[in-house]
């Protein structure tokens, strides 16, 4: 076949004679209970979790009430899965397919803005042994940085290789000083927010000692001029002179603070439709309690809205002496004052640690060895129990509702969520509908979970063609959408509704992504609504990537009705050097012809098609050699088309 430009073509045309798979009708769902659930972890003491347990080995009680357990499920993952052999990934990703979502979910979060370069080095070195041993196949895995940037999620067939350039590509942001001239965040707070005059004292005492290389020997508040070191009766380290600089050190603690807290709530989201164990990682080297953070409360309340456990994994491990006890302070401190050091090292890290103490987790801490920590949270997660129970309380009040669950079993300690926030009444509390139970997850919530919302079932394909700008290839994002799962209107004899699409494509290495909001405003007259019932809305988008890895991720919310549907798509963009050819396209549909134009395919994402349909097979061919003859490209293909059984409709002989 000649073609005068630098790709060969080809478009091929047949009959299809088989039966062609009609669309999935819309799943349904029977309609939702109020049930509460819980998943509880039963370990025996100086032991590991307590498998074996029954229904009416647990008692649950809310508010001090004995609940009945509705539902009961003993999940254990302890025994390796066979290894199944590697299957390509699907050219087109669906969302009506079955989902485990009462799964295992594993969420490791990298918590940038509190790790220093050597600890970010420790907590990627942790999270590749944890990939190791800890997740198992049908499990899901997600690598957050708190920083920003693209999460990426993975199934845990992947491993630790697909996930590490994941890992690569997140560094840790604090810089640490020791300083002897440094304030801590703890002790800035105290100072600047608290005005706590004894930790004032402390610090100077410490820059007195630093500065003159003299100590104090008064451990309690001096009298001013009479105890504090001067000079030419001028104090060393005035009062102000320590407030400004902990208000400033504080102002970067909340602003740190807040940034990690934001991602937690915003994962913690994630979570809130999927059954089964969720467990958030947070790896990182701590952070203050600050109670005046609204956002520490919004991570409580998210932690336990979607019943996740977090789990603090305290990478600097064992920490000596304070640096005040070390020879650049030259003097030696108070005896208080070295006290004093050592308490703020563990307050450093009181916040995350209250959080995994809140939400059914622990934290792993004042220890080297990660990895048996790590292996521990792995077994937790391995064998836990799913209770259901209907609350006895039927007020809609929108209050925290306490749980409790106990095992009649000796020796046996239990770890569950604390509780719970009932529903308010339609109309109440609505400036607080969060903390009441109101709360419906929305589009970013669809985005960042690792499960996919079948509310409007979709297809989602990609097709890569020839290069469209030096280093990168034109990729077709394809997208269609069952308009029978959208809650139309009637306007004029139309059904009308508004779509609200975000597509959002995450390049794996480089952690760059596209991100591509969209809004569909429906008018469809009976006829076309019909059609597109059976063959589904199409909507597409033209990228420019750079070869490698991408993920890319469809969200759909029907406004009228707020229902949801998601999916996601891994593919590829191949090396565009040599020899190649783009995706083929499979069609039963031609653009409308132009003159002068050669005939060109409508790519859809569907792989169903009427019975007697004419096909359209079309694929490009870059990097050919010239035919010395002619001084054009000449290739020979060719083809055969097969059903989903193997089945072969058509084929035609390579020429």
């Amino acid at each position: 076949m000649a073609v005068t430009n630098p790709s060969a073509a080809l478009l091929l045309a047949f009959a299809l004679a088989a039966h062609a798979q009609e669309p999935a009708p819309p799943v349904t769902f029977p309609s939702e209970v109020e049930m509460v659930i819980v998943d509880a972890i039963v370990t025996a003491k100086q032991g590991g979790p307590l498998p074996g347990l029954r229904a009416e080995d647990f008692t649950i009680l809310e508010d001090g009430a004995p609940q009945k357990v509705e539902t009961f499920e003993a999940v254990d993952v302890t025994a390796r899965a066979e290894e199944a052999p590697d299957e390509p990934r699907p050219r087109v990703s669906v969302n009506t397919g079955m989902q485990a979502m009462n799964s295992r979910s594993f969420v490791l979060v990298f918590d940038q803005d509190h790790l220093s370069p050597i600890g970010a080095g420790r907590a990627r070195a942790a999270i590749a042994e944890f990939l190791g041993f800890g997740p198992r196949e049908g499990d899901n895995v997600m690598i957050v940085g708190t920083g920003g940037g693209a999460w990426w999620i993975s199934r845990a067939e992947a491993g630790e290789e697909g996930l590490r350039p994941v890992l690569k590509r997140l560094e840790g942001r604090y810089t640490s000083s020791d300083a002897p001239d440094s304030i801590s965040d703890f002790e800035a707070m105290r100072i600047w927010e608290d005005r706590d005059p004894i930790a004032l004292e402390q610090v100077r005492r410490r820059f007195e000692t630093y500065v003159t290389g003299k100590s104090r020997e008064a451990e309690g508040i001096p009298i001013r001029g009479q105890e504090r070191l001067t000079e030419g009766a001028k104090e060393f380290v005035p009062d102000d002179e320590i407030r400004n600089r902990a208000q400033e050190v504080y102002q970067r603690s909340v602003i740190r603070n807040r940034t990690t807290l934001t991602a937690l709530a915003r994962v913690l989201d994630s979570l809130g439709t999927v059954r089964g164990r969720k467990t958030v990682i947070v790896l990182s080297e701590g952070f203050i309690r600050d109670t005046r953070l609204g956002e520490y409360d919004t991570v409580i309340r998210a932690a336990q809205r979607s019943n996740v456990a977090i789990y603090f994994v305290d990478v600097r491990g064992l920490t000596a002496m304070p640096a005040a006890a070390s020879a650049q302070y030259g003097a030696m401190l108070p005896a208080a004052d070295v006290a004093e050091q050592i308490t703020q090292n563990l307050a450093s890290a009181e916040g995350v640690e209250t959080l995994a103490l809140n939400t059914g987790g622990f934290s792993i801490k004042n220890t080297n060895d990660l990895k048996r920590g790590l292996m521990r949270i792995s077994q937790e997660a391995r064998r836990y129990y799913l209770l259901g129970y209907a609350s006895t309380n039927p007020r809609r009040d929108g209050k925290w509702r306490k749980i409790a669950v106990k095992v009649a079993r000796p020796d046996v300690e239990v770890r569950a969520r604390q509780g719970y926030f009932a529903a308010a009444a339609a109309g109440k509390d609505k400036k607080n509908a969060d903390a009441a139970g109101t709360w419906r997850p929305g589009v970013q919530q669809a985005l960042d979970s690792p499960y996919e919302f079948k509310g409007i079932p979709l297809r989602l394909t990609h097709h890569v063609f020839g290069e469209a700008a030096p280093g990168k290839a034109r990729t077709l994002v394809t997208a269609e959408v069952d308009i029978r799962g959208v809650a139309f209107g009637q306007e004029g004899g139309r059904a009308v509704d508004t779509l609200e699409c975000l597509l959002v494509v995450v390049h794996r290495d480089s952690g760059e992504f596209q991100r591509h909001d969209q809004k569909l405003e429906l008018k469809l007259p009976p006829d076309v609504r019909t059609a597109l019932e059976k063959r589904w809305l199409p909507a597409s988008r033209e990228l420019e990537l750079a070869p490698g890895d991408y993920r890319a991720k469809l969200v759909v919310r029907d406004k009228r009705s707020g229902t949801l549907g998601s999916v996601s798509h891994e593919f590829d963009v191949p090396d565009l050097h040599g020899w190649r050819t783009s995706t083929p396209v499979l069609t039963d549909a031609l653009e409308p012809r132009v003159e002068g134009q050669p005939l060109r395919p409508v790519v859809p994402a569907r792989r169903a098609f009427a019975p007697g349909a004419t096909l359209y097979f079309q694929f490009e061919v870059y990097g050919s050699a010239n035919d010395p003859a002619s001084g054009l490209p000449r290739v020979s293909s060719g083809f055969a088309l097969q059903t989903s059984d193997g089945r072969v409709v058509s084929q035609g002989q390579p020429a």
